[in-house]
């Protein structure tokens, strides 16, 4: 069983992991166990520590995609260049935001 404190030590490896490279928990899992990183937990503690940390939810929830899309309309309106949009602390690719306008472009 990994402690709170190994855990945190690795919190950004983690989200690291997660986040950006997109594994999954077992992916993670496998990782973590081997040198140097020695965190051995179970499927239930890594989703109890995502979750805890904010990093749990990969997908945007239709409400929030929404509005990111209005502030981006919001940003082209008034003349501004194309912005960097980040979403719990990831950045999101402009593939992710076509999809979005062509699933929610009348809301």
């Amino acid at each position: 069983m990994a402690s709170k404190a190994r855990f945190e030590k690795q919190r950004a490896t983690i989200r690291e992991f997660y986040l950006s490279q997109n594994k999954t928990i077992k992916q993670i899992m496998d990782i973590m166990a081997c040198q140097p990183y020695r965190v051995e937990a179970t499927v239930g503690q890594y989703k109890k520590r995502l979750t805890q940390w904010g990093f749990f939810q990969k997908n945007i929830l239709k409400v929030e995609f929404i509005k990111i899309l209005r502030l981006i309309h919001k940003r082209q309106n008034s003349g501004k260049m194309r912005s960097r949009v980040m979403y719990r602390g990831r950045t999101i690719d402009a593939r992710r935001i076509e999809t979005g306008l062509k699933c929610y472009k009348n809301n």
